[in-house]
């Protein structure tokens, strides 16, 4: 019995070949399912899936229903497929994604101070934390 190697030579696993022929399989369809998920949907935009949530809250991308916040979001086909052809509407949603991911590195990047560590300072004490303030 012949078993199938689970890492191709380029060093990907089964699973990342998989999810490349779904959406092979996806794309060559001669027409999409009335609704597609938010991985779909992702696919024939053109975009990560961690983005859609991101176009979601800005409204560029509206999803089917009313679903709760941690619900599964379906999308309609026929709009997706309006939005991935149409210039002005990529055009805002990629700068809609450059703000959200800049804006999130802002808040992840560290604070620098005219003193780091390495220099022979000290970090700056937080005020606001009852822990590192002095009585």
């Amino acid at each position: 019995m012949l078993h199938r190697a689970t890492c191709s030579i380029d060093g990907q696993n089964d699973h990342s070949l998989n999810m490349r022929e779904e959406i092979v399989k996806l794309l060559d369809l001669r027409r999409l399912p009335g609704r597609i998920s938010q991985d779909q949907t992702s696919q024939v935009l053109g975009f990560s899936p961690h983005d859609v949530p991101v176009l979601v809250k800005a409204r560029l991308l509206k999803p089917l229903g009313c679903p709760s916040q941690q619900a599964v979001k379906w999308f309609a086909a026929v709009e997706v497929e309006r939005c991935a052809t149409g210039c002005a509407w990529l055009d805002r949603a990629s700068k809609a994604l450059y703000q959200h991911w800049a804006a999130q590195n802002r808040l992840r990047a560290p604070r620098s101070s005219s003193k780091t560590i390495s220099d022979g300072g000290e970090l700056p004490r937080q005020t606001n934390n009852p822990i590192n303030q002095r009585n």
